[in-house]
């Protein structure tokens, strides 16, 4: 009677071909990883651009032709108006990103707020404008 089973070459060579394709699989979910913490970090501080924005226009008092330097970790860190962010978030504790607010006045009834919000770890940035 002859046997059937595999030899040990070919068990070997199995192992090695089932080894290469989880490899591969595994470096495919390490860039998945990676490029969704990217992508919820673009989120996150688009979050707090738009979150500035909607502040700013909800306030019936406009501030013109000046610009804040702010440091946040997140969007939970905002204050209820601009000039609470623009006073108490002034100092750089450890923060891991930098908004740039910058006020101007176009012309005599519109107002524009730019917001660039700059991660520090990754030196991403998201500028969004809005107008009053």
């Amino acid at each position: 009677m002859k046997n059937k089973a595999f030899t040990l070459i070919e068990n070997i060579i199995m192992l090695f071909v089932i080894s290469i394709i989880t490899l591969a699989i595994l470096e495919l979910n390490i860039q998945n990883i990676k490029i969704n913490k990217t992508n919820n970090d673009n989120y996150g501080m688009f979050l707090i651009a738009k979150s500035i924005c909607e502040i700013y226009i909800s306030q019936e008092n406009t501030i013109t032709d000046n610009s804040y330097l702010i440091y946040l970790n997140n969007v939970e860190d905002l204050k209820y108006t601009i000039e609470e962010c623009t006073s108490s978030l002034t100092f750089d504790n450890s923060k891991r990103l930098n908004v740039y607010l910058s006020f101007e006045t176009i012309n005599s009834g519109l107002n524009k707020l730019t917001v660039k919000v700059k991660n520090l770890e990754n030196n991403k940035e998201v500028i969004l404008s809005c107008y009053k």
